[in-house]
């Protein structure tokens, strides 16, 4: 599966700040931890600057449907404003992919 770069980056940001693997985000995996994890990836590549990512392009490197991915922003939108938490970490994951010396490989 080819991955546009700036997701993977997005899904391993994200991956770290839940402390659990990377991988884990594109696996069907429904324990509680790796699917906020992945809904905080998927409203992550959606407000990325512009231009921002499409639905189907989300769907496409996540290995999901544009449908999913567009209930999985609307769900995870609810959950960031309940939990400043989360709140917090997209807010970093952001930051640090719009930093100019962000230069984080991944595999």
């Amino acid at each position: 599966m080819i991955r546009h770069p700036r997701i993977a980056m997005a899904v391993a940001l994200v991956a770290a700040e839940f402390g659990i693997d990377a991988d884990d985000i594109y696996r069907q995996d429904r324990h509680k931890s790796v699917a906020t994890a992945r809904l905080a990836a998927m409203w992550v590549c959606r407000h990325l600057s512009k231009p921002a990512f499409s639905l189907p392009e989300i769907g496409h490197s996540l290995e999901r449907d544009h449908s999913t991915v567009m209930a999985g922003v609307r769900s995870f939108e609810r959950m960031r404003r309940e939990d400043p938490w989360l709140a917090e970490i997209v807010t970093r994951v952001l930051e640090t992919m719009h930093s100019p010396r962000s230069r984080i490989r991944v595999a």
